[in-house]
């Protein structure tokens, strides 16, 4: 199980067709090639060449992923050289799921 953000504002959850996800199914979702980022309890999958497609910016899983990496680094933000901003569809499984 996921959470599917998507530009729209929406988030569903969706699930694997099998036990664990296919790459297939993943890159199925973010609409292209995947690319990885791993946090504390999650996993962010999004499509790698999003900005180059310039698909539209997903608000949501952008600030998912900004308030995620701030945590990680404990609040310290001169730490980080920049914040991601998102695009297209993003995936989000939990520490657990299986790939």
């Amino acid at each position: 199980m996921a959470n599917l953000y998507k530009p729209d504002g929406t988030v569903s959850i969706v699930t694997p067709k099998r036990a664990k996800w296919s790459l297939s199914e993943l890159q199925e979702l973010v609409q292209g090639d995947i690319e990885m980022m791993p946090g504390i309890k999650t996993r962010v999958i999004f499509n790698e060449m999003a900005a180059l497609k310039s698909l539209p910016i997903n608000q949501k899983a952008t600030y998912f992923v900004q308030q995620m990496l701030v945590t990680k680094v404990s609040g310290n933000m001169g730490m980080l050289r920049y914040l991601p901003v998102l695009r297209g569809n993003v995936v989000v499984l939990t520490i657990g799921e299986k790939m």
